[in-house]
């Protein structure tokens, strides 16, 4: 090892303990992005941590690249550097919540797994179907702005934010926004950080509204002849008084490997519309009566999802080229 490698540990090392600093191939392996390995991979527990490592970076002209659970470091151009892996996942705690004023703030590598379960128990949620599933952190989700198909109803990350904590390569920490729905008089910065991919600043904190939790989810499927009748389909529901939390046009061959999660056993050959409807039971029968006139009309089948089957189905859809790729390689 090098003295200048040496040094360079020693000095993160101060900043972070030694329990912070990781150099082992294979943890720092685990990070690479596009054939590039960082030289350490750095877990700071507080926000100040993050900042001062992000100043010291700076100084230094080191490359950093911020990840919480690391489900989306493949988007983006190929970095030009890469001399330090910022982990963030020790940074998962809950600072405010108020489940009666539909708000909450949680620090950046807390997942979104574990975001539900602990407002899910008030009845509340995000809703939130992103790349990496319930395993994609909340820093990462605003990093990149990630959405799936619940983008149609509710919006993207971006639409949720109430406010932000953010870590600069000056070493400092910067807020904007604040705790409450309407807070920001003027340029509201924290627009500009959601799907900056971590170029302007690594945020450390956040603060969303909730949404009240659907009484009860459930998937429609209809199947129809050809693309254009699809298509027909869809905008006949957009048009119509139904509002489907969600909704997906997939042509037959990705119908049939979402429904089956394995490539080569598709044997459907026909384009298919889901749309999950979420409410009252009244809601869902309404949605299912719609639905099969519509149906009937138009002699597309139509089959009906409960909540726990469709789960699956619709991570599949949020994240496909992620676990296609790896059923695939598998």
């Amino acid at each position: 090892m090098t003295t200048a490698v040496e040094s360079l540990r020693a000095d993160l090392a101060s900043l972070l303990g030694e329990a912070g600093v990781v150099a082992d191939a294979v943890a720092c392996k685990a990070f690479a992005v596009d054939g590039r390995v960082p030289g350490c991979v750095l877990y700071p527990s507080t926000r100040e941590q993050v900042a001062a490592t992000l100043g010291y970076a700076a100084e230094h002209d080191l490359a950093v690249i911020p990840s919480g659970s690391a489900t989306k470091l493949a988007t983006g151009n190929p970095p030009r550097r890469y001399d330090l892996a910022l982990s963030l996942k020790k940074l998962s705690q809950v600072h405010h919540y108020e489940p009666a004023d539909l708000t909450i703030t949680v620090e950046a590598g807390m997942t979104l797994g574990d975001f539900e379960r602990h407002v899910g128990r008030d009845g509340l949620w995000l809703p939130l179907d992103p790349r990496g599933g319930s395993s994609a952190s909340i820093g990462g989700i605003l990093a990149a702005n990630a959405a799936g198909p619940l983008r149609l109803r509710f919006g993207a990350p971006r639409d949720m934010v109430l406010g932000m904590k953010i870590a600069t390569t000056e070493g400092k920490i910067v807020k904007t926004g604040g705790r409450v729905v309407k807070n920001v008089a003027g340029y509201d910065f924290g627009k500009l950080l959601v799907g900056s991919q971590g170029t302007l600043g690594v945020i450390v904190e956040a603060s969303f509204k909730l949404f009240p939790l659907p009484q009860e989810r459930v998937t429609f499927a209809l199947r129809a002849g050809t693309l254009g009748i699809a298509r027909e389909l869809r905008r006949s529901i957009l048009n119509s008084p139904l509002e489907p939390l969600r909704m997906v046009l997939l042509n037959a061959p990705a119908a049939a490997l979402v429904r089956t999660g394995t490539p080569g056993s598709a044997s459907n050959r026909e384009p298919e519309l889901w749309l999950e409807a979420g409410g009252s039971k009244r809601v869902i029968e309404r949605s299912a009566r719609d639905l099969g006139e519509l149906a009937r009309a138009t002699g597309a089948p139509l089959s009906r999802w409960e909540a726990g089957q469709a789960a699956p189905l619709w991570q599949r859809v949020a994240d496909f080229h992620g676990w296609l790729g790896q059923a695939y390689a598998a």
